[in-house]
């Protein structure tokens, strides 16, 4: 039995991680009807296990790579995105939500510049939904600035400018 609580109400649930379908991703609360995101245990790593709540951390990465093109302020970088919301930013220490940080000197770069979510609706298949993710400076997908609230489907070769920095995306 897994021992989860309800992050919307806090309602704790107690499940059996062997009654999970494989192609289940979401159920709704049984109090709150909020959906709640989950996966199958084996595809996730335990990090903490206390009496009332086991926190796990996703460790099957997705195949698309973030590839950082190297300039003045910044040196060549590869990163692999995960499933899920992919936070990227400037590194800056510990005090930034981005999963993914780049290291470099471009200050036109947020901390948590963009979000590339990985949504998978096939065994191994995914789509990449990039968004700015309240910039200052904005974010330019091949060329073309991000309006605010706007959603692009990622595809090979495509290109993501935060800052002075050029990203490609590889699927």
């Amino acid at each position: 039995m897994l021992s989860i609580k309800c992050p919307y109400c806090q309602v704790r649930l107690k499940i059996d991680e062997s009654k999970i379908p494989d192609h289940l991703n979401a159920f709704n609360c049984p109090r709150c009807k909020e959906t709640i995101s989950v996966s199958l245990l084996h595809r996730y790593k335990i990090v903490s296990n206390n009496e009332d709540t086991i926190y796990i951390q996703k460790n099957d990465n997705t195949a698309a790579t973030l590839t950082v093109l190297p300039d003045a302020c910044t040196p060549s970088q590869s990163f692999q995105l995960r499933t899920g919301i992919n936070i990227i930013g400037r590194k800056n220490g510990n005090t930034s939500e981005a999963k993914i940080e780049i290291e470099t000197n471009d200050k036109l770069m947020s901390r948590e510049h963009i979000k590339i979510e990985a949504v998978q609706y096939g065994k191994g298949e995914y789509n990449y939904l990039l968004s700015d993710n309240g910039s200052k400076n904005q974010t330019r997908h091949n060329s073309h600035y991000l309006n605010q609230g706007e959603i692009i489907v990622l595809r090979d070769k495509d290109e993501i400018e935060i800052g002075n920095t050029k990203i490609q995306f590889n699927k």
